[in-house]
């Protein structure tokens, strides 16, 4: 929440200096609040979904990225050849590609990627909210969320690094 802060930048330094937070490991003799903070990182990847930018990242058929409520990955299944598919598999330099949706995803599938725009700017894909994708957005995984981190007890939190 406050990436400049003191707390945030020593546990970057120390824990998270060649990956991002979400695919940093624990590491040995790691402290009370960094070990707190990691046990709750999968609970939080519950609530994230890509949003699809240079479409470099995003696997078709195993990441959260369409929005449909609870599941949002494709219901269509994979075949031999599709089941590591990238989102730029199914983009042309127009956008969407037609004949390649409709050969490889189920109708209910297509017409949430047809609602989903193409980037023209070529940010790289990112995590955000399920909220912000548009719909989603369960107010109990949030409250779940807050639960988990303030089981640990704030005084814990607030008095250990």
């Amino acid at each position: 929440m406050y990436p400049s802060s003191l707390m945030a930048r020593v546990l970057k330094a120390k824990y998270i200096s060649n990956s991002n937070f979400l695919e940093a490991n624990i590491g040995n003799n790691a402290s009370y609040v960094w070990r707190s903070i990691v046990s709750g990182r999968e609970l939080l990847k519950e609530g994230l979904r890509w949003r699809i930018g240079d479409d470099k990242n995003v696997l078709v058929f195993k990441d959260p990225w369409i929005s449909r409520p609870t599941l949002f990955q494709p219901i269509s299944r994979p075949s031999l050849n599709t089941e590591n598919l990238k989102i730029s598999g199914l983009m042309s330099p127009f956008g969407w590609h037609k004949e390649k949706l409709e050969s490889i995803l189920l109708l209910m599938d297509q017409e949430l990627v047809w609602s989903i725009p193409s980037s023209s700017r070529q940010r790289p894909d990112r995590r955000c909210p399920c909220s912000a994708l548009g719909g989603g957005s369960d107010s109990n995984w949030w409250r779940k969320l807050w639960r988990s981190v303030w089981r640990f007890g704030g005084v814990v939190l607030y008095g250990q690094f």
